[in-house]
């Protein structure tokens, strides 16, 4: 070996490998570890084999765990530390997927939504590159406290279903102590757009014990308080309409009622953003019926009292300019001539406008006119042009009637017991027939007449439904019924009459016997001194039948019978009878409303001086 030319560089090198080379100190520590009970430690330590400590083996080559290249390919997402979460769910709140490509904006992007969240209090990414595939684990540490459950007291006016939509706090979510007053006020201000200002919420938790983490559950204890009174309304801007033509038209006005009895007036005197809105609706109309086509109605402005118990309501109106009936046209698709049409106009060229009769007296009376000659989907829409000017407003009816259809079929909804066939005879209109308005709202009173069904329709009784059919020229009426009870309980009667004292009546029976719409009844009669020696006696049996379709046709059909019994005071006479009635009708063919009858009548009575005969 040559000699080293640079002593003072040789010398350095030499030093700095004997002190990293040397093992005495980590030998020494493992001498004295390793020492039995009882033998005391050697003071000088030699180098063997046995007690040099291992070193770690180095990664593979292709193993790395610097930032991986952009766009490798993800193998595997790893969850770690969880213990209340779902690891899938977490899972799904990452952009970088399984069999994704490496991005290290994504991934900031992931760490952010993470944070965001509010679940962990630490959260730390390793990436594991080898061979080109990328393995990303997330190591994250949950927050210390989560909510088990959060449950309301106290609340009868709201429900659950709209109160859990304000908070953010919920189960399954850690707990933070800013977000409970945050969620308290949020409740509050849904309160008080119900028109209850005087709204308390205390906030109560409850730990669970000897779970981990810590988890607890929330009580949100609401104290509702009494809706708002209104105390003054004030209107601004209406120069030309009274203000007592427009303060009836409220139902939200103060009122001098007690607190206990607002309820029995319905809305009068309490505030209610429904009750205002409607308010409001109601004095839009009146001032269209009254000329006003252009009005603006805003507001109202809410101002609540200190004590929270009163409100006061302002509501500014632009009135505009008051216009009367100009000239009138009609285009479009038109089935009868235009002076026809002229002629079913209501109203005279310098009437006030009135938006209301426009539509019940001219426009419905139009649309009933092509729809009972079978355009069932007609469109007519007025088209108002007002001129400032003159004062006065045009109104262009433009008329699409659409296809001329028929009717595909009728369906029943509704009915479990009566038969399809009972209601759907009571429709006058048939698969086939040219749709029209009028049949329709006919078979409408027609199925409520049955007697069978509750009202589902406020105007006609039997809701119905005009849908398309599988063509374009054809449809279909859905009728929805709701049916009641028809089934007459024996529940007996009590009446007073001076000659028998008490009389009983115990009734039986059905007004829809099998669901057929036939009436099947039996009636009892019995009086309190029949058991009593020397006394008037009175008792009947009744029993009748009603189809009004015999064998399902057009005969109507009554069949009744009833025997009677009776006693007077006078000792020794006695009076029986037995009685059969029948009765038939059927329409007169080619007549609408005659109808032909048949009355048959049997009878029996006995009159007895010993007492009761049969």
């Amino acid at each position: 070996m040559s000699p080293c030319k640079r002593q003072p560089l040789c010398l350095l090198i030499a030093f700095v490998l004997l002190f990293f080379v040397s093992p005495t100190p980590t030998i020494a520590a493992s001498t004295k570890k390793n020492t039995t009970k009882g033998t005391p430690a050697s003071s000088t330590s030699q180098p063997t084999s046995q007690h040099t400590p291992k070193r770690p083996p180095p990664p593979p080559p292709n193993v790395s765990t610097s930032e991986p290249p952009e766009g490798a390919l993800i193998t595997k997402v790893v969850i770690k530390g969880l213990q209340f979460l779902d690891k899938e769910k977490v899972k799904k709140m990452l952009f970088n997927q399984q069999s994704g490509s490496y991005s290290k904006k994504i991934l900031r992007w992931d760490i952010n939504r993470l944070k965001r969240t509010g679940y962990f209090s630490s959260i730390k990414v390793q990436k594991i590159y080898d061979a080109g595939l990328v393995t990303l684990v997330f190591i994250l540490r949950e927050q210390g406290t989560w909510i088990r459950g959060v449950y309301f007291k106290g609340n009868k006016l709201l429900g659950e279903e709209h109160l859990r939509p304000r908070l953010a706090l919920r189960a399954g979510t850690p707990f933070r102590r800013e977000q409970v007053e945050k969620d308290a006020q949020s409740i509050i201000k849904l309160y008080h757009s119900q028109g209850y200002f005087r709204t308390r919420i205390t906030v109560k938790g409850s730990w669970l014990k000897n779970v981990q983490p810590k988890q607890l559950i929330l009580w949100f204890i609401i104290k509702e308080g009494k809706p708002a009174r209104i105390r003054r309304i004030h209107l601004r801007g209406n120069t030309q309409v009274k203000r007592s033509n427009l303060i009836k038209l409220l139902d939200s006005r103060p009122t001098n009622i007690p607190d206990g009895l607002l309820g029995l007036f319905g809305s009068r005197g309490i505030y209610h953003p429904s009750f205002v809105a409607r308010d409001r609706y109601f004095m839009s109309n009146y001032y269209y019926d009254h000329g006003f086509m252009n009005h603006r109605i805003k507001g109202p402005r809410i101002e609540v009292s200190k004590d929270r118990r009163f409100v006061d309501l302002t509501y500014t109106i632009q009135e505009g300019m008051k216009y009367v009936y100009g000239v009138s046209a009609f285009m479009g698709d038109l089935i009868i001539p235009r002076d026809k049409l002229r002629k079913m106009i209501k109203y005279e060229t310098g009437d006030v406008f009135n938006r209301t009769q426009l539509y019940q007296k001219t426009i419905y009376p139009i649309l009933r006119l092509y729809q009972d000659a079978g355009y069932a989907f007609v469109r007519l829409k007025p088209v108002p042009q007002p001129n400032a000017m003159m004062g006065t407003v045009n109104i262009q009816y433009y008329i699409n009637k659409g296809p001329l259809v028929t009717v595909e079929k009728v369906e029943i909804k509704g009915n479990k017991e009566t038969k399809d066939h009972v209601i759907r005879r009571a429709v006058t209109l048939k698969p086939g027939d040219r749709y029209s308005a009028t049949k329709v709202a006919y078979s409408q009173r027609r199925i409520f007449a049955l007697g069978m069904f509750l009202p589902t329709d406020q105007r006609m009784g039997v809701k119905v439904d005009v849908v398309r059919g599988s063509k374009p020229n054809t449809v279909v009426l859905r009728f929805t019924v709701r049916e009641k009870l028809t089934l007459v309980l024996p529940v007996p009667s009590f009446s007073y009459l001076p000659d028998f004292e008490w009389v009983f009546a115990l009734p039986i029976g059905t007004t829809n016997f099998m669901g057929l719409g036939q009436t099947l009844m039996v009636r009892g009669l019995v009086t309190s001194r029949d058991l009593l020696e020397g006394a008037p006696k009175y008792w009947n049996i009744f029993f009748y039948f009603i189809d009004p379709h015999f064998l399902g046709s057009d005969l109507y059909l009554s069949l009744s019978a009833y025997r009677t019994y009776f006693e007077p005071l006078i000792a020794g006479f006695a009076r029986s009878r037995l009685e059969t009635k029948l009765n038939l009708s059927h329409p007169v063919p080619g007549w609408k409303w005659a109808r032909m009858r048949l009355h048959w009548r049997v009878g029996q009575a006995e009159i007895s001086t010993g007492g009761e005969q049969d």
